[in-house]
C-alpha cells in the first residue's frame, strides 16, 4: 500500500472536508491526533489497518471506499507522464509551495513518487519529516534547505539526497520561485 500513499493521503483529506470537518473534530471523531491524521493526509506516515479502519469509520464509507481508483495490478516496463497529465496535490501547512505529482509507483523493494514543487520567493515552510529518502533537483531558483541543525543551500542544477526522517524545511531566498525536481522513495518495512 505503501505505492498508494499519495493517492490514500489525498482520498481521506477529500472525505474529510466534504464532511466539513476539521483536523480536530476528525481526530476526536477518530480517536486519533490531528498530527497523525495530517501525516497520513499528507503522505508523511503509512497509516496502519486499524487506523484506516478508523478513519473509515469515522468518515461513513467503506474500506474499499478509501481505496478507489487506485490500481493494483503489475506495473508496465515504462511509464510516460506528459506535461499536461500532471496532478496537482493539496498539502497542509504549504502556503506558497505548489506540488505537482509526476509518478506514483512501486519498484521492487520500495515505493516511488516524483514531484515538481514550486516554492515561490520567500517562502519558509514549517518543519517537516517523513517516512522516506528524499532526492532534490533544483531545475530553476535557489533553496536553503534546514536539515536538523544544518544549513545548505541548494542552485540550479544541484542535487541534495538525504532521509527525510530527519526534520527539514525549505527557504526561498530569492526574488524568483525557485522549481526543484522531488523524489520520495518510501521503503517497504521498518527502517531500523
Amino acid at each position: 500500500m505503501r505505492e498508494h500513499l499519495i493517492s490514500l493521503g489525498q482520498k481521506i483529506r477529500e472525505l474529510r472536508k466534504e464532511r466539513q470537518l476539521t483536523l480536530q473534530e476528525f481526530a476526536a471523531q477518530t480517536g486519533l491526533t490531528p498530527g497523525l491524521l495530517s501525516k497520513i493526509e499528507n503522505f508523511r506516515s503509512i497509516p496502519s489497518l486499524p487506523v484506516l479502519v478508523r478513519i473509515a469509520a469515522a468518515l461513513q464509507v467503506d474500506m474499499a471506499e478509501l481505496f478507489a481508483g487506485m490500481s493494483f495490478r503489475e506495473h508496465p516496463s515504462w511509464l510516460l507522464v506528459r506535461r499536461g497529465e500532471r496532478k496537482t496535490v493539496e498539502r497542509e501547512e504549504s502556503v506558497g509551495l505548489r506540488y505537482e505529482a509526476l509518478i506514483e509507483t512501486p519498484v521492487e523493494a520500495a515505493g516511488l513518487q516524483a514531484m515538481v514543487v514550486t516554492i515561490d520567493p520567500g517562502v519558509e515552510r514549517g518543519f517537516v519529516s517523513s517516512e522516506a529518502d528524499e532526492l532534490l533537483f533544483v531545475l530553476s531558483g535557489s533553496v536553503r534547505y534546514r536539515l536538523g541543525e544544518e544549513e545548505v543551500e541548494v542552485d540550479e542544477g544541484d542535487l541534495l539526497f538525504f532521509d527525510g526522517a530527519i526534520a527539514h524545511r525549505p527557504f526561498n531566498p530569492g526574488k524568483v520561485p525557485a522549481v526543484v525536481f522531488v523524489c520520495y522513495l518510501l521503503r517497504r518495512g521498518d527502517r531500523s
